[in-house]
């Protein structure tokens, strides 16, 4: 059974349409997964990228933890002019429920994750 995105629809889909938000051609360019988060961050400081670990149906409440992957790397990001968020609101602004508390991530530059967020807000 396919994974489902927490908009309900399957993430082929969904990563297509937000594929279509992201620069003409840096698609081409960028496209790359080495399955190391703190990685991908660090390229997409210095060259721009798109990070997502969303929440899914086989990953419920997503697949970095909180308080020790999604809160520092959402800092470093947010404070070199990206933004963070999973899905409905800012990393950074979640209150931790447990240690090893587990969210969903979409990190990028501020105009592209607005886009995606505003995309994922009318899919529901």
């Amino acid at each position: 059974m396919a994974a489902v995105d927490q908009s309900g629809h399957k993430p082929s889909r969904t990563l297509s349409a937000i594929a279509s938000l992201v620069k003409p051609g840096r698609l081409e360019d960028d496209t790359t997964c080495v399955g190391s988060a703190p990685w991908s961050v660090h390229r997409i400081l210095l060259r721009g990228g798109l990070l997502m670990y969303p929440s899914t149906s086989d990953a419920k409440p997503g697949k970095l933890r909180l308080l020790y992957e999604a809160n520092p790397m959402s800092m470093i990001l947010e404070a070199a002019g990206g933004l963070a968020f999973d899905g409905g609101k800012r990393i950074l602004a979640i209150d931790p429920t447990g240690i090893h508390q587990r969210v969903g991530v979409i990190m990028d530059s501020r105009t592209e994750v607005s886009e995606v967020r505003g995309y994922l807000a009318d899919q529901t």
